[in-house]
């Protein structure tokens, strides 16, 4: 739970005043704490894109029709199947996942039906 403080009429005007620009201060100075920001910090989001991957989902007209829903970190992604697109990494990491999943799964229930067969 945040924390608020009452600000007095004191604080008040004192807040107000240390806002006022100096005369003669550049655009550059008159900046309150709030809104300071580097160069750096404006700059990183840029320098740190996310690496993407172009991924091609299977389509057919039965099981894999519709869009494949994915989520990575409380992000949500819509993946077109049937055509090339680009995504994060995380999310053609997840799908390779699954993909690697799905494939194990059907391989051991496969040696289980064999087993099941020969047992019989």
């Amino acid at each position: 739970m945040a924390r608020t403080k009452t600000v007095t009429p004191e604080e008040d005007v004192n807040l107000k005043e240390a806002a006022v620009p100096e005369e003669g201060a550049t655009p550059e100075e008159t900046t309150t704490p709030e809104e300071t920001t580097t160069t750096e910090e404006a700059a990183a989001p840029e320098e740190q894109k996310e690496p993407t991957e172009k991924i091609f989902l299977f389509k057919d007209d039965s099981a894999y029709k519709d869009d494949l829903f994915v989520s990575v970190n409380g992000r949500n992604f819509q993946i077109q199947r049937g055509v090339e697109v680009e995504v994060p990494a995380c999310v053609a990491e997840v799908i390779r996942n699954s993909d690697r999943q799905k494939q194990l799964a059907e391989r051991r229930l496969e040696e289980l039906v064999e087993q099941y067969i020969k047992e019989r």
